[in-house]
């Protein structure tokens, strides 16, 4: 039996040596089987090595991705902690430095009012801007004697609500519920005690936000616009029952399509400076039929 084996390998060797046109000796041979033997393992352990490099990415990759959850997982946690418990300290505007005026409209509320630029002209009134970026109505509510009451305005217009309806639609926050009804209990607070004080108080729908970013869905819940049209409702019906006057900002920042207009955005809560003229000329008009 090993005799044949040996001489049936030996014939397949001459065989391919001849088509090499060579003539094998016992030498060739193995120098044929190394080479091939060679060969055969090279390919083994480049193969071996390859699947290692992709076994170790792999791997990377994996723990790389765990860092990352677990990252995004903690600044969510902060983001809605900071939400939830923001600082007691009370904000300063523009109008913490003013002095009181004749003829003099107060603007009052968060980001949309501190950037409101150009800033508003009417023939009949100056206007102080009191807004501070990030405030909800509960923050604004620690400092509308020294920003509003204290300058004796003749009107205050009040744009806000928006920080309490992003805090409510933030994922994970505590009680949203109780959350939006703050608000609406601080606006009732808002314009019961500057009508008490003399004051005219103009109350303006809170403004339609653009559609949520990627970033923004990491933190919200995508329901901010339906949150803000239930808002508006309900501001609409107690401004109204207060005897204030109700200024809707809807007709201007929506589209035909009743979606925001993009062009009058430079993010997704934010209006530009072609909002603000926009804007400005409603609110003029507004004023001078008051």
């Amino acid at each position: 039996m090993l005799p044949r084996m040996t001489m049936t390998m030996r014939k397949t060797s001459l065989l391919i040596h001849r088509s090499l046109h060579m003539n094998p000796t016992t030498a060739d041979l193995w120098a044929f089987y190394y080479k091939r033997m060679k060969r055969f393992f090279s390919s083994m352990l480049a193969l071996l090595a390859k699947h290692k490099l992709l076994l170790f990415s792999a791997a990377a990759n994996i723990l790389l991705s765990m860092c990352c959850i677990l990252l995004l997982s903690e600044l969510k946690q902060t983001y809605t902690d900071y939400r939830h418990f923001r600082s007691l300290g009370i904000g300063t505007s523009q109008a913490t430095t003013a002095e009181a005026r004749d003829n003099s409209i107060v603007l009052f509320g968060d980001s949309r009012i501190e950037t409101w630029g150009p800033a508003p002209y009417s023939d009949k009134y100056t206007f102080i801007n009191a807004g501070v970026t990030g405030e909800t109505t509960t923050e604004m509510r620690r400092r509308v004697e020294r920003d509003v009451i204290a300058l004796n305005p003749d009107y205050v217009l009040i744009q806000a609500g928006v920080n309490d309806l992003t805090a409510a639609v933030t994922k994970g926050i505590k009680q949203p519920d109780q959350l939006v009804s703050t608000m609406h209990e601080n606006f009732e607070f808002f314009i019961e005690t500057l009508e008490r004080q003399n004051i005219n108080v103009i109350v303006t729908s809170i403004l339609p936000a653009l559609h949520l970013n990627t970033a923004r869905k990491v933190f919200w819940h995508d329901t901010l616009s339906k949150e803000i049209n239930l808002a508006n409702s309900k501001l609409k019906a107690t401004t109204e029952a207060l005897n204030a006057d109700w200024l809707n900002l809807d007709p201007l920042f929506l589209d035909e399509s009743s979606q925001p207009a993009t062009d009058l955005y430079y993010d997704t809560l934010h209006i530009n400076k072609q909002g603000y003229r926009v804007l400005n000329a409603t609110l003029k008009e507004f004023i001078d039929n008051l």
